[in-house]
């Protein structure tokens, strides 16, 4: 029998066996598949019903280059990994013979951060921007991972046992990397007005949610209104927030061993992604001082 790929593909993101951060992503990724083939003419009459013998070589090549052509950073190579390991586990069941992803692969410059990043002036006029309608919950998670680098899949999480008010520290294991990682566990100290922002449980419910953000795609929609909102010409999405807080505070002369360790980096070679764009800030800081009007005699 040739089943629907399409259908095998929701109820794959629906597996007890994934973690709810891994269906979730994987979810997404799934809506970026549906995406490309509503988008594109020669696919859209599979958008309902994609049968696996249908899924060719070909398609999955025109697939690779639709992210690539509507994303930038990470995005496309993330999008194509999550929709692999559906068809890996179509052919692990023997639904597709030949996997069509074994000649395609995205490939990033890790060395080059790719996202735009918010500039401390830049957070400031965000932070200081107010509006009808505005949700302070999800100002409140940004404004945080700014300060944090923690990621949205971790800050969506934080509860106030995370939090200990007497060492003014958050600890937490990353979503990400939990499992499979020596460095999964995290632990960043908080500023007095981090705890602020934070606030205390109501009736001493540790179980709390730090903060009752809705899901990634809204909280990333509401990002890009806000953003506009404060007059900022830039494509900013929640990841922007921890790329903002490595190259901030890296600026400012933190250790590179020290940052690395705050975002929970395997490595300092994951880190050192985040130098070249200090260094071209620190270039554009002395050429704004502009010209030099001497001449030796």
């Amino acid at each position: 029998m040739d089943e629907d790929f399409i259908e095998f593909c929701r109820e794959f993101c629906k597996s007890p066996a994934l973690t709810k951060h891994i269906r979730e992503t994987q979810l997404r990724g799934l809506k970026k598949f549906l995406n490309f083939l509503a988008a594109t003419p020669k696919y859209a009459i599979f958008k309902e019903r994609l049968k696996m013998t249908q899924l060719t070589p070909e398609m999955v090549g025109a697939f690779v280059e639709y992210p690539k052509a509507n994303g930038k950073g990470d995005g496309p190579k993330a999008y194509f990994r999550m929709f692999k390991r559906m068809v890996t586990a179509a052919v692990d069941k023997d639904l597709i013979k030949k996997n069509p992803c074994r000649s395609f692969v995205i490939k990033n410059d890790n060395m080059t951060l790719q996202k735009e990043i918010l500039l401390p002036e830049e957070i400031d006029r965000l932070v200081a921007t107010h509006f009808k309608g505005e949700r302070p919950e999800i100002h409140r998670a940004f404004i945080f991972g700014l300060y944090t680098g923690a990621r949205w899949c971790d800050t969506s999480r934080f509860t106030f046992r995370n939090v200990d008010y007497s060492t003014k520290t958050l600890r937490f294991q990353q979503q990400k990397t939990k499992g499979h990682s020596s460095c999964s566990w995290v632990i960043v100290p908080l500023s007095d007005a981090l705890i602020r922002l934070i606030g205390q449980p109501k009736d001493d419910n540790d179980d709390e949610r730090l903060f009752d953000v809705p899901n990634y795609d809204i909280c990333n929609r509401y990002l890009a209104k806000w953003v506009k909102k404060a007059g900022i010409r830039k494509k900013i999405t929640w990841h922007c927030g921890r790329h903002s807080f490595a190259v901030n505070v890296l600026t400012k002369g933190a250790n590179i061993k020290t940052v690395s360790s705050l975002l929970g980096h395997t490595s300092v070679r994951m880190t050192e992604r985040y130098l070249h764009v200090v260094d071209s800030l620190k270039q554009d800081a002395i050429n704004s001082l502009g010209d030099i009007n001497y001449a030796v005699v």
